[in-house]
């Protein structure tokens, strides 16, 4: 595994099970875990992850669109939309089965929501199929799809699961 790939999957693990207040901690628990990462290399890869601070803690996912008040979802990822396009508003996500998960979305959004999950480098995403306001995203087994939807919920806040 390359080490920017460990990076930003040890990011998403610290990000998904901590609440981190700074780039300082963060620099720290890396270094508990064997990663020897530079200053400048942790910005970059939470630029590339998409990772902001908000109500004083990192979180992956946006900057917010207005005001803190407005909601997590932000516009223009690193890497991202062109132009200062808005990030699609998503309504839910419903775990379906051992591989498939349904993204409820604005109208007319939800091609761009299947484009931004595709784009997603070290997702566990194996592809999305958008219709107009659902994404049907396919995960590889159960173990993706569980990081999937943590993704999904990091970006976006609480979704529906199924019982399985």
């Amino acid at each position: 595994m390359s080490d920017r790939i460990e990076r930003h999957a040890a990011l998403r693990r610290l990000i998904a099970t901590e609440a981190v207040e700074s780039q300082s901690h963060m620099l720290d628990v890396l270094a508990e875990r064997g990663l020897d990462v530079h200053q400048s290399t942790l910005s970059r890869d939470l630029r590339e992850l998409g990772i902001r601070k908000r109500n004083g803690q990192y979180r992956l996912g946006m900057a917010p669109r207005r005001s803190e008040d407005d909601g997590p979802i932000g516009k223009q990822p690193a890497g991202g939309m062109a132009g200062g396009a808005t990030w699609p508003d998503v309504h839910g996500f419903t775990a379906c089965g051992p591989h498939l998960i349904t993204v409820r979305a604005g109208t007319g959004q939800a091609q761009l929501l299947g484009v931004l999950l595709d784009a997603q480098e070290d997702a566990p995403i194996a592809g999305t199929i958008a219709g107009d306001d659902t994404v049907l995203v396919v995960t590889r087994g159960r173990p993706e799809q569980r990081a999937a939807l943590a993704l999904l919920e990091a970006w976006f806040g609480g979704g529906e699961r199924d019982a399985s």
